[in-house]
């Protein structure tokens, strides 16, 4: 289409009418934004500030609603203030002054009363000289009757949430990152239909749009390559530039940076550990105020993306920096455990250390996807067990096929997730919702998503004297029921409120090839570790199972079943916590997966022989007695006997108390 006015056509000129097929994911903050701006009940709203991280598209929004705009023929002008910090003498020139001289045939307030216009203020918040010349201006020279469009990284702060007529005339629409079905939609309108590409492109980019966009320009310039997280850093190079403009060119706060990237969350503490010397309060609130970090429930973290392409870069710059960051972070977690005090801290504790001990499937598959996300559990109880029922019914009709991809960008490892229709029906077949509500109505957790819709479904059955009937007749659970002694039964036949255990029967989302619903789902069992009994589990598909023995579960002899099918193996696996079994469970987690703390005890303060010491560092390793016996070529007896010596010495009375006060001289040290 053609544009009337010269000016319209130079302010659109980086827009493309055919560019809107790729327009995906924006249309309601579009429609928005058009009646917030244009329609006459909403006259009060004389700005709109849109907001959200670098390349999260604000520029692209405005640039559409100018597109649709154009055809009213609504004046539109646009000022970009990454075109003002040159300007000397900026406070003493006003904003009319400045649009003269930065925007083609402004008309001038004075000249376009009684002709409304929109005016586009882009990139305020990147010079704050400039974000304070804004706020003299706007508030005094800007007629109401013209309608202004801010945009910047930042939430509004100071003087925008002080006065009250502002409060009362500004509205809001923050970007977020696009979803996986919009990823989806747009990886397959440019172009590309393998499920292991859109899987790749939303495993790298969560949704980022310019990362999205720059890694397909990628593929589209070398349509026979694979694509290769790693392989593409001038596209990541790019990105963390963008995201770093920020950013002070300050090599120690740099660092401090760097150390987030690693971590989920974090605090000054945990960055005063992994740092070697208390951060201060100072550079960390210049931290905490980046645009890309929030604060959560366990301290501040990065946005998702941004820490993940941040992460990359890092360790592409300097690989030895950044593995010992690692082991110091998951240092610092095991720390954590033995002195925490409190089992809502300790559930997290674990599950961080867990992560940072650097498994791929684990990584990908319970932590990368399922943090940032806004979905939460609903326990099932009587009043909502209608739900629950009507879930199931609608998957009696629904048993697909489905391929999810697992890929986890920074070792470029690919797992899939492969489940068949026929598994699907019999799953069906094998879950009677009725009898599993004997067990008790919270075995059911419901998975919300933020209109409170169930898109997901949890069942985690409670092990004790009221429920081991039933699960010795149930499929699926009866294999190993059975298969257990008296004595072994007995252990397990506690009262209703102690609990022996934990079988985890089902998880299951609506939807299944978005795989950010089951990382949630999965991650939210983490807390069963802290159950101080067995957690047991069996099942058919090979990822899980692959994911259950990375975690240290064990495959139950004479326990595997046919219940999906009699050409259908599933095996049962189960993991004992019960007692000081957590302790040696996470120390044998570490070692399987070859990522040792490297704690080094302080020899000048300690007073151990040369050979305790060396028994003691094997401790903290988490090696038992027979290990140490072998790894230094001794009896277990003699072992015995140091050990004995060390809790003599230590003044603690068991191994978990040794361990504790040994971890408290590594950190003085530190």
């Amino acid at each position: 289409m053609a544009f009337k006015k010269t000016n319209q056509q130079n302010r659109i000129a980086s827009f493309h009418p055919s560019d809107y097929q790729f327009f995906i994911g924006r249309e309601e903050e579009l429609n928005e934004l058009e009646e917030l701006l244009t329609l006459p009940e909403t006259s009060s709203n004389r700005m709109v500030y849109i907001h959200g991280i670098a390349g999260i598209g604000k520029t692209l929004l405005v640039r559409m609603l100018q597109y649709r705009l154009s055809l009213n023929e609504l004046p539109f002008f646009t000022l970009d203030c990454r075109g003002l910090k040159a300007i000397p003498d900026l406070f003493t020139q006003s904003l009319e002054d400045i649009l003269n001289k930065h925007t083609k045939d402004f008309p001038g307030f004075t000249q376009s009363q009684n002709r409304p216009f929109l005016l586009f203020i882009d990139h305020y918040d990147e010079e704050n000289l400039i974000a304070e010349w804004i706020q003299e201006h706007v508030i005094t020279e800007i007629p109401d009757d013209v309608k202004i469009i801010l945009a910047g990284r930042n939430s509004l702060r100071g003087e925008w949430l002080a006065s009250p007529s502002w409060q009362q005339s500004i509205q809001t629409i923050e970007l977020k990152k696009l979803s996986f079905q919009e990823v989806k939609e747009y990886v397959i309108r440019r172009g590309f239909q393998q499920t292991s590409t859109i899987y790749k492109l939303w495993h790298f980019t969560k949704g980022h749009p310019l990362a999205l966009s720059l890694f397909t320009a990628a593929l589209l310039r070398d349509k026979s390559a694979e694509l290769n997280f790693r392989e593409q850093f001038e596209v990541i190079e790019y990105l963390v530039q963008a995201f770093l403009k920020e950013v002070e060119r300050d090599p120690e706060f740099r660092y401090f940076l760097e150390i987030s990237t690693i971590l989920h969350s974090f605090n000054e503490e945990g960055l005063s550990y992994i740092n070697h010397k208390d951060v201060s309060s100072l550079q960390f609130d210049r931290l905490v105020t980046l645009s890309f970090v929030r604060q959560g429930k366990n301290g501040w973290f990065l946005d998702p993306f941004i820490r993940q392409v941040m992460n990359e870069y890092f360790k592409h710059r300097h690989p030895q920096r950044y593995e010992e960051i690692s082991r110091r972070a998951a240092a610092y977690y095991r720390q954590k455990i033995f002195s925490s005090s409190g089992r809502k801290n300790l559930e997290y504790y674990i599950s961080e250390f867990i992560y940072h001990l650097g498994d791929d499937l684990i990584g990908t598959s319970l932590f990368d996807l399922a943090e940032g996300s806004n979905y939460r559990l609903e326990t099932g109880s009587r009043h909502n067990f209608l739900e629950i029922a009507e879930y199931f019914e609608g998957r009696q009709g629904h048993a697909p096929n489905y391929e999810v991809d697992y890929y986890h960008p920074g070792t470029d490892q690919n797992h899939q997730f492969r489940v068949s229709s026929e598994h699907n029906q019999r799953e069906n077949e094998l879950i009677n919702v009725q009898t599993l509500k004997q067990l008790g109505y919270d075995v059911f957790k419901m998975l919300k998503d933020e209109k409170g819709n169930t898109i997901g479904m949890s069942i985690v059955i409670p092990i004790h004297l009221e429920t081991i009937p039933i699960l010795k007749n149930m499929p699926v659970t009866r294999s190993y029921f059975n298969r257990l002694s008296v004595g072994e039964l007995s252990e397990l036949k506690v009262a209703e409120d102690e609990v022996a255990g934990w079988f985890i029967r089902m998880i299951d989302v609506h939807n299944p090839e978005d795989p950010v619903k089951r990382s949630y789902l999965l991650y939210r069992l983490m807390p069963l570790l802290l159950s101080g009994g067995r957690i047991i589990a069996s099942t058919p598909l090979k990822m899980y199972q692959e994911m259950l023995q990375r975690l240290g579960f064990q495959q139950v002899k004479g326990a595997t079943h046919f219940d999906y099918g009699p050409n259908v193996p599933s095996p049962t696996f189960m993991l004992d916590v019960r007692g000081p079994r957590l302790v040696s469970y996470l120390d044998e987690l570490a070692s399987s997966l070859a990522r040792q703390t490297n704690l080094n005890l302080p020899k000048k303060n300690l007073p151990f022989s040369p050979r305790e010491f060396e028994v003691a560092e094997l401790i903290v390793e988490g090696l038992t007695n027979g290990e140490i016996a072998n790894r230094l070529s001794v009896s277990q007896i003699t072992v015995k006997k140091h050990v004995s010596q060390l809790l003599k010495k230590m003044e603690v009375k068991n191994r978990a108390q040794l361990i504790r006060r040994l971890l408290d001289y590594v950190k003085e040290s530190d």
